[in-house]
Order: structure tokens, then sequence, then C-alpha cells
């Protein structure tokens, strides 16, 4: 377990695609990404243009990956990381899912600007147990920030829920067969990793978020990932 702290593929989700508009491309990590202000707050685009955004992911992919691996990415974000694991792999061997409707044109545009075709893109949530009902998502102003959780009384900002598809992980994992997953959902990590069979998985790089869980929440997952045969590679 490796812990860091059209081409448009197949979409399937709550939303058709449509065409983005944007004025201009930033560029991080060698990947263009299409400046999309209605999308992309002018936070977001600070962090992208420094560089900071996803890099320690991007990082430990470039050094991990082989070009036979398969890859399952939950959390896609404006499909940087997914780029950077398709330019390894080939596209049609990595498949991202991705909550916040709002992204998924948004990734597709990423990686016709980098030259990927074939990645297959989810709108959803990703479940360990399959269910019939929708989840809620809450979006925030700085999409990274847009998860699960409610929000609290005291935070600031506009929050919008918006119901997306439940998407049944182990269905997906048995279906894929990824060697490596790819996970950042901004701490629903918790709650969905003991449900999930990661028995295909050589590798999994994981965003753990102890300001949502605390230092029990993260040793909580170290136990789920350990019971699964996998163990913390520090010198990744």
């Amino acid at each position: 377990v490796i812990i860091p702290a059209i081409s448009t593929g197949i979409v399937t989700g709550a939303i058709a695609m449509t065409e983005v508009q944007y004025n201009s491309i930033l560029e991080t990590h060698e990947i263009k990404v299409p400046y999309v202000s209605k999308v992309i707050s002018p936070r977001m685009e600070q962090v992208i243009q420094k560089g900071r955004y996803e890099a320690s992911e991007i990082k430990l992919l470039r050094k991990i990956l082989r070009p036979r691996d398969r890859v399952l990415e939950l959390g896609a974000g404006v499909g940087v990381v997914s780029t950077a694991a398709a330019m390894v792999t080939g596209p049609e061997r990595v498949t991202v899912v991705e909550a916040n409707p709002n992204l998924i044109p948004v990734i597709s545009e990423t990686h016709k600007l980098n030259g990927v075709s074939g990645v297959k893109v989810l709108n959803g949530v990703g479940v360990g147990v399959p269910s019939e009902d929708e989840a809620t998502f809450y979006l925030r102003e700085d999409f990274w920030a847009s998860s699960l959780e409610a929000p609290h009384d005291s935070e600031a900002g506009v929050i919008t829920p918006v119901s997306v598809p439940k998407i049944d992980l182990n269905a997906l994992l048995k279906e894929q067969r990824p060697s490596v997953f790819v996970l950042d959902i901004e701490g629903g990590e918790l709650d969905l990793l003991p449900a999930l069979d990661l028995s295909s998985c050589r590798s999994v790089v994981i965003e753990l978020h102890p300001k949502v869980y605390q230092l029990d929440g993260v040793a909580r997952c170290f136990d789920a990932l350990r019971a699964k045969g996998l163990a913390y590679d520090a010198k990744q």
C-alpha cells in the first residue's frame, strides 16, 4: 500500500457529455488542463498552476506503474491522474469514477488535450454494497473539497447538494481487475475500504484524511488494507 499524503472515452452517469468552454489552458506535471472558470475556482487555479495539485499521486504512479497495468481511480478530479496513468498503461486500461457531475466534461477535455483516448469515465459515488437509490453529494467551491459529508453549521461558502448514482465498486473491480487502485475521496475511504475486494490489486495509492476521521480512522484504514494482504511501502 502506497500512502501519499472528443477523445472522450466512455462516459456514464448523471449528465450528458457537453462541450466545455474555456479561454486558457493550465499546465501541471507536464499535463494540460482546460481552465473552466465555472468549475475551477481561483484558488484551485493557483494550486494547479503551482504544481501542487495531485503532486504526490502523480509522482508515485509514474514510479510504480508498468505498461501492462490496469488502473482504477476513485475521485478523478479534473483528470490529471488518469491522464498520467494512461500515458504509461494506455488509456483503454484506465477506468475512473468521479462523483461531481460538473467535472465529467473537464476530465474528458483534459484527456483530449493530452492525446488520451479511450479512458472509461463513470459519474457516480462508488459503494461497496449495491444499492438502487442515489447518493447525495455536496459540491463545494473548491472542487477537491466536495464530498459525501454534509456541510457543518460553521462552514462558509456555497455548498450545493446533488443526487448522483451509486456505482457498485465490487462489480467494477471484478470486471476491470485493476492491478493499481487510486483512491482520493475526501474521507469516504474509511467506511468503503473494508467492503472492497482488492484481490486483483498489486498496489493501492491512497490519500488519507485524518482531519475527517482522526488518527483512529487512519489506523482503521491501515487495518482494512492489511486484512486484504496489503502493507505500507515505506520505500515509496
